[in-house]
């Protein structure tokens, strides 16, 4: 999936929960066009993240716990030369091998190449 997709995704969860919009897992998962199960792994990675999302079965709608908690989700794309790309993967030039999107990350840079 394309990256900025996902976070797309992971924003638009983000308000549904911050509203408590969600609806019953059937209704969200619909709203978000994936399956249930995607639903349940994207909902159980953020709160690997540390989100305090819970599930109010009266109410029928996913919530954070502590209403104060706050989601930043942020980017930021940079074009870097090849004699960066060389840096970033060791004297390696990753494009070569993987014609399609690929992420490293190096000296708190990260890196997109395609």
């Amino acid at each position: 999936m394309n990256f900025v997709k996902q976070i797309e995704r992971i924003k638009r969860v983000d308000k549904h929960i911050k509203h408590k919009t969600t609806g019953d897992p059937e209704e969200f998962s619909t709203k978000l066009d994936i399956s249930k199960r995607q639903l349940f792994r994207i909902i159980e990675e953020l709160k690997d993240y540390g989100a305090p999302i819970e599930y109010n079965r009266t109410l029928k709608t996913f919530y954070y716990k502590d209403e104060d908690f706050e989601m930043k989700v942020n980017f930021t794309i940079q074009f870097i030369t090849e004699q960066d790309e060389k840096e970033i993967y060791g004297g390696f030039v990753s494009r070569n091998l993987f014609p399609c999107h690929f992420l490293a990350r190096n000296n708190n840079i990260l890196a997109l190449a395609i």
